[in-house]
């Protein structure tokens, strides 16, 4: 069984899980970025198949990119993701590809993401149990926050098994 790497969110010292789709996943295929994530370079057998995982930080009301780890010899910096550093293949440097794959920390104020991210924190005892939250941001500032009944995605079965044996 592989392990499901799940992009984080920070709130009010609040480690949740990120359940909605990455903030900057679109960004990357904006900038046709993704193919450098991947590119037959990916050696975790990982169900996080976009080949990197983040954590993000609400830091005074706004969205920041503060964790990015990506599973690429190619790109691997924020840095390199908004154009202030080449992107390369670290394999022409003569890289140990199994001992590479450091995170970069660098704190990135999320300016380029409007929408939506759901979270949870924790699994919910049933659809009346609000464990989860929706932020919603407006180009990285945060517009809204709410809490949220949320099913966690390994967790749909079990919840429908549920549902099923209770009727």
């Amino acid at each position: 069984m592989t392990m499901q790497m799940k992009d984080r969110l920070i709130h009010k010292e609040a480690n949740q899980a990120i359940v909605s789709g990455s903030p900057l996943f679109d960004l990357l295929k904006d900038r046709e970025l993704l193919e450098a994530l991947g590119n037959g370079l990916m050696v975790f057998d990982s169900s996080n198949r976009r080949g990197f995982t983040c954590e993000w930080t609400i830091i005074g009301g706004e969205l920041y990119l503060t964790k990015f780890r990506s599973r690429s010899m190619r790109l691997y910096k924020t840095a390199q993701i908004f154009g202030t550093e080449p992107i390369y293949d670290l394999n022409e440097e003569g890289k140990n590809i199994h001992s590479f794959y450091p995170d970069d920390t660098t704190p990135v104020k999320a300016d380029w993401f409007s929408g939506a991210i759901v979270t949870y924190d924790r699994q919910a005892q049933n659809e009346a149990d609000l464990n989860g939250w929706e932020y919603t941001f407006q180009e990285g500032k945060l517009v809204d926050e709410k809490r949220k009944y949320v099913v966690s995605p390994g967790n749909k079965l079990a919840m429908k098994l549920k549902k099923y044996m209770d009727d």
